[in-house]
């Protein structure tokens, strides 16, 4: 019985590093699989779009869930109505900013956690970029390619370009290593 009161102890003196490490599992292994179910990269000029839907939208769904999630959201916006002067002591708005603060910061983790997971595995940033049409940024990533490369960067992300394998590969792994940057 000794055992388990020990065990349940440290447990409960590093729930937040507990809690955090669970979100970051959870965040990977969702990532992961929402890449593998839902995404398929169109090869189209619609590239960017379609990335870029895929890399911000559930990180903007996690800051919301973090948002109503958190118990102090609650207690701020309600307590403003209830009893302001709890929110506002003695006039001062700092109060409220330095509480609002903290629950964006709280609220923040998932998302930075779901871009982080996202930017290192590559793909969503990999199909987005390869559809940019930013004359400068295609200037730079075909430096030194064939003709090609201008036509068909948007078919690189899924293996359908009909550029040499070497600079298609060359590309995909320069998309990814930006990607990671």
């Amino acid at each position: 019985m000794d055992g388990f009161q020990t065990i349940l102890k440290f447990f409960m003196n590093r729930k937040t590093a507990l809690g955090y490490s669970f979100m970051a599992l959870l965040t990977m292994g969702g990532e992961r699989v929402f890449s593998l179910v839902a995404f398929r990269c169109p090869c189209s000029n619609e590239n960017f779009r379609y990335g870029l839907v895929f890399l911000f939208s559930p990180a903007f769904v996690l800051l919301v869930i973090g948002y109503f999630l958190n118990s102090k959201t609650w207690k701020l916006f309600t307590g403003c109505w209830v009893n302001p002067r709890k929110i506002f002591p003695r006039g001062n708005i700092c109060h409220f900013f330095y509480v609002f603060g903290q629950i964006t910061l709280n609220a923040l983790v998932a998302p930075v956690m779901w871009l982080s997971v996202a930017l290192l595995n590559g793909t969503f940033y990999e199909c987005a970029m390869s559809g940019l049409k930013n004359p400068a940024y295609l200037h730079a990533i075909c430096h030194s390619k064939s003709a090609k490369c201008f036509e068909e960067l948007h078919k690189v992300a899924c293996d359908k370009s009909s550029m040499p394998f070497s600079e298609s590969d060359e590309l995909k792994r320069t998309l990814q290593a930006q990607s990671q940057v």
